[in-house]
């Protein structure tokens, strides 16, 4: 993911979920990965193994889930779609004990579907063991662990962004106020907000900003 992030600049906006069996917590990996919002989405989409990922969540609902050795030719294969959504953060950053931004989205064409708006809260530079098969040594003690899921700020699955239908070039704005909690490091984190299709979880567009 970091090479792709790389290759990609900001058409790439990753988020590491952790989810399984390997997310366990013992006395050689004591970091606790673990939050509701990353159990609940690997559950929902019945993760079956890791590494493994979704590419904007596309696909039918049975078969989202891309290999990671594929993840570069389905971006590649998607990357100039044209999007049905613009989306601006604005302000974002951590005052008062809270993360605080404000999110504006634009439709670039009519959409009759509900959609939904969701504030992620990932957190970089987290340095903790990780485990690799098939590499010397196998168990990196001072991992560097990068774009971490720790929390999302508006439920399981988001809100409504707007009513039924969304309008061509219509503008919704949102004012995001988030707790911020002490087991993260306020200088590390971004905010990652996405927009997507409720019936389908396909995500339209997604943006980050750091706090």
């Amino acid at each position: 993911m970091a090479s792709l992030h790389n290759l990609y600049g900001d058409q790439i906006v990753p988020l590491a979920i952790h989810y399984g069996y390997y997310t366990e917590i013992s006395t050689q990996y004591p970091t606790n990965f673990i939050t509701p919002i990353a159990t609940h989405i690997g559950d929902y989409f019945a993760i079956p193994y890791t590494p493994v990922g979704m590419v904007n969540r596309m696909g039918a609902t049975d078969n989202k889930l891309v290999d990671h050795g594929n993840w570069g030719t389905v971006i590649a294969n998607h990357k100039d779609s044209a999007p049905l959504l613009g989306m601006a953060i604005k302000d974002a950053k951590v005052e008062n004990n809270k993360i605080v931004a404000a999110v504006y989205v634009k439709a670039y064409e009519t959409i009759d579907t509900l959609l939904k708006i969701q504030y992620f809260i990932a957190e970089s530079h987290i340095i903790a063991p990780q485990l690799f098969y098939n590499h010397d040594p196998e168990r990196i003690a001072d991992y560097e662990h990068n774009h971490v899921l720790r929390a999302s700020a508006n439920g399981l699955w988001g809100e409504d962004l707007t009513s039924v239908p969304y309008y061509k070039n219509e503008v919704v704005g949102y004012n995001l106020s988030f707790n911020l909690s002490s087991e993260w490091n306020a200088d590390n984190l971004h905010l990652i907000v996405i927009v997507y299709n409720d019936v389908t979880k396909e995500i339209l567009q997604v943006e980050s900003a750091d706090l």
